[in-house]
C-alpha cells in the first residue's frame, strides 16, 4: 500500500514538472511572438509617419505636420518667452522644460479585430531648438537665442529646430520603441502652403491654444536619424 502511494506521488509530482515546463515554454514562445509583433508594428509606424512627414504634399495630406506647425515654436506674443503651450525640451532644466512640460503622447487608434494587432501604440513627441555654436553667442544657451531671434521677427529663427518622435508599442508585459528625429528647413513658402495654413489656423484640432505664425514660412522636416 505504502509503495502505491509512493509511486503515484513520484507520477504526480512528474505530471506536474511536465506541465509546469510545458506552460513557462509556452509563455516564452508568446512573450517572443508579442516582442516580434511589436518590433514590427514599431518600424512600420516609424516608417509611415517619416514618409507622411517628410512628403512634399505633407501641408495638404498630413494632420500630423498641421499639428506641428500650429505648435511647435509657435509664434504668439513676442514678450513670452516660456513656451508655455508646447515648452522645449531642454534635460538641463527638469522644472520647467522636463518631460513633463515638454512631452506629448498621442494614443492611436486600432482595429481590435485584427488578429495580432498590439495591445497599445503611442507616440511621444517633444521638440529642441536649433543647434548653435557656443562661439557665436557667448554665455547663451540655444533656447535663449532662438527667443531673441523670435522676438527680433529674424527670418531664420526656426530653422533647424529638432523635432524628437518616439513611437512606443505594447502588448502585455512587452514593450518596444524606436525613436526618429527630424530638423527643421524652413524657406520662403508657397501658394499652396498659405492655403493650407490659413484654412487650419482656426481649428480648435490642429491649433488648440490659438497661436499665431508666419505664412510667409515654408516648413519641410528632413529625417535625420532612427534609433
Amino acid at each position: 500500500m505504502m509503495l502505491t502511494i509512493v509511486i503515484i506521488a513520484i507520477l504526480m509530482i512528474f505530471v506536474f514538472s511536465l506541465i509546469l515546463v510545458s506552460y513557462n515554454l509556452y509563455a516564452s514562445q508568446t512573450k517572443n511572438l508579442s516582442a516580434a509583433r511589436n518590433a514590427e508594428a514599431a518600424n512600420t509606424l516609424s516608417i509611415a509617419m517619416e514618409n507622411e512627414l517628410t512628403d512634399d504634399d505633407a501641408s495638404a495630406n498630413s494632420n500630423i505636420w498641421k499639428y506641428l506647425r500650429m505648435n511647435v515654436a509657435y509664434e504668439n506674443d513676442a514678450s513670452d518667452t516660456d513656451w508655455k503651450e508646447w515648452p522645449y525640451y531642454d534635460e538641463n532644466d527638469p522644472d520647467d522644460h522636463g518631460p513633463a512640460q515638454a512631452y506629448r503622447y498621442f494614443t492611436l487608434e486600432r482595429n481590435t479585430s485584427m488578429e495580432g494587432v498590439p495591445a497599445e501604440v503611442s507616440v511621444c513627441m517633444y521638440w529642441t531648438p536649433p543647434v548653435t555654436n557656443p562661439a557665436s553667442a557667448p554665455g547663451k544657451t540655444a533656447a535663449e537665442i532662438l527667443n531673441e531671434k523670435i522676438a527680433a521677427n529674424d527670418p531664420d529663427a526656426r530653422n533647424k529646430i529638432r523635432l524628437h518622435v518616439i513611437t512606443i508599442v505594447t502588448t502585455g508585459s512587452q514593450e518596444y520603441s524606436i525613436e526618429d528625429t527630424y530638423t527643421l528647413m524652413v524657406s520662403s513658402t508657397d501658394m499652396a502652403e498659405k492655403a493650407a495654413l490659413k484654412s487650419i489656423k482656426n481649428s480648435k484640432i490642429f491649433n488648440p491654444a490659438g497661436n499665431g505664425y508666419d505664412p510667409e514660412e515654408k516648413w519641410k522636416w528632413v529625417h535625420i536619424q532612427r534609433k
